[in-house]
């Protein structure tokens, strides 16, 4: 993939957004997300776990522990491919409780998660 020009773009978006927005929008925990997805993709996973905590620590704050949005799924993804299997084997579990609870055991994110 195109990963430079696309972190480019991501980084020019967390930018605005902080400028506009502040530190602590859903936005910015978007863009933090998007950053740590395409790190994850390039096998940068302890610079995605970075950018996975700031979004987690805003999400968290603005929607709960128990909201679908929180991005325990990602985290124990990047854990995964680390070989921390306990750790990720704990947010992938709760990844799956709040989405079976929230969306239901139809919902697709609740198909990607149960692969992991």
């Amino acid at each position: 993939g195109k990963y430079e020009e696309a972190m480019k773009m991501f980084d020019s978006a967390l930018d605005i957004r902080l400028d506009k927005l502040g530190n602590r929008h859903e936005l910015v925990a978007s863009s933090y997300h998007n950053i740590g997805t395409a790190l994850g993709a390039q096998g940068k996973y302890e610079e995605a776990m970075k950018m996975f905590d700031s979004a987690l620590d805003i999400r968290l704050d603005k929607l709960g522990n128990r909201h679908p949005d929180v991005a325990y799924h990602n985290i124990g993804t990047a854990l995964h491919r680390q070989g921390k299997y306990d750790e990720a084997t704990k947010m992938l579990e709760n990844a799956l409780e709040i989405q079976l609870d929230k969306l239901g055991n139809r919902h697709p994110n609740y198909g990607m998660t149960t692969r992991h």
